[in-house]
């Protein structure tokens, strides 16, 4: 099994958009890098590093996570509700399951075995179940992600197959889309006047405490990539993919996100950043940027594939290095940021290589059974493996 774990490592398959790759591979390089640069930051280090704006505002790799998944999971969605006129919630939700739920549990289990959760120990029950994107931050970081992942998972399917019922058309729930996308930055503004003192103030404590994580603050991206997965579908939406695939769609987004931006961040900012990425993630698969050279590169096939794992187990990797870099000293300072910059290529390398392990002895034996043991239409296969959920 391992054997043909890391076989399956090595070519991507032939109806995989390459360019894909590329951006999963991105977001959670992203992540990495934006995480190594907090922790050096809370261990009391500071260098041009951890203030590069790139380093800074990394966290929105989750965000792009999000387009893609929901871009991904709505494909198979909306082709199959356009086949069956019906979603099998029960057998979307299994398959699902085999693919997040082993590895996370994995890692619940190691940190409760081996005493690494400390204090937080009585935190794992939100874990357990999922919520702690609403309850407490849990024991396995970046937790609170996954939770948005499988709670999206419940609503989706079971949303679209009561509207299935009144024959509704795929314009009509990209309408529906559209709506609820604009209504998240209503809900954010009533949850900040509820929680601020004064609106207009930034507080960046209570902006994570109650805005960040909840999925119903913080699901922008899914909605984005699910608008994208339904104009894909859609045969009656070539002006509309001819209209966003013009020359001035990408600096208009750039444009409409830097105003919202502006006016208000705690409100605007998820808005504002998912406008942006869901037009690069559509441009990335309208466009011909797939066939460009970069993105046949085998290394991000491999990241894409491993980036579950590496979503993971990076928040340890990293917190270990920023420890180690503190103590010996010279963090500060031009020399200081390049010793940084290069810990986190260390932390990317090191990541990937524990993935390696996890993917060949947890996440591919569940993948493998998922795939040839259990039973499914052919013609409802799914996106491969590695361009499945964080």
């Amino acid at each position: 099994m391992i054997k043909k774990a890391l076989l399956s490592l090595t070519s991507r398959p032939k109806h995989q958009l390459p360019v894909l790759d590329v951006v999963r591979s991105i977001a959670v390089i992203l992540v990495i890098v934006h995480d190594l640069g907090c922790a050096l930051e809370s261990n009391g280090a500071q260098n041009w590093f951890t203030r590069f704006p790139l380093v800074r505002s990394g966290f929105y790799g989750v965000d792009l996570f999000f387009v893609l998944s929901g871009y991904l999971i709505g494909i198979q969605l909306w082709k199959e509700l356009l086949e069956r006129q019906s979603i099998r919630i029960g057998s979307f939700v299994i398959r699902r399951g085999l693919r997040i739920w082993p590895l996370f549990y994995f890692f619940y289990v190691c940190l409760i075995l081996t005493g690494s959760t400390g204090r937080d120990q009585q935190y794992g029950w939100s874990d357990l179940i999922y919520l702690t994107n609403y309850c407490n931050r849990g024991i396995v970081k970046g937790s609170w992600s996954l939770c948005t992942e499988e709670q999206f998972y419940l609503l989706a399917p079971l949303l679209l197959s009561i509207a299935a019922r009144r024959t509704v058309s795929l314009a009509h729930y990209r309408m529906a889309l559209g709506a609820g996308f604009l209504l998240l930055p209503v809900i954010r503004a009533l949850t900040w006047w509820l929680f601020a003192e004064h609106f207009w103030v930034h507080d960046p404590e209570l902006y994570k405490a109650v805005i960040y994580t909840p999925l119903h603050t913080h699901c922008d991206g899914i909605l984005i990539g699910l608008a994208i997965a339904n104009i894909r579908m859609d045969n009656c939406a070539c002006q509309l993919r001819n209209w966003l695939t013009r020359w001035w769609a990408p600096p208009l987004a750039i444009t409409a996100a830097t105003i919202l931006f502006c006016i208000h961040q705690a409100v605007f900012a998820f808005t504002a950043a998912n406008l942006v990425l869901g037009m690069v993630v559509f441009w990335a698969i309208e466009t011909s940027v797939s066939g460009w050279p970069v993105c046949q590169w085998l290394p991000f096939y491999w990241i894409s594939r491993l980036s579950y794992g590496m979503y993971l187990n990076h928040g340890y990797i990293t917190g270990v290095l920023a420890r180690a870099l503190v103590e010996k000293g010279r963090i500060e300072g031009g020399s200081g940021g390049m010793l940084s910059a290069s810990a986190s290529i260390i932390s990317v390398a090191l990541s990937a290589i524990v993935a390696v392990a996890t993917y060949s002895l947890v996440e591919y034996p569940f993948l493998y059974w998922r795939d040839h043991r259990l039973v499914r239409p052919k013609q409802l296969a799914e996106p491969a493996a590695s361009h499945e959920l964080i």
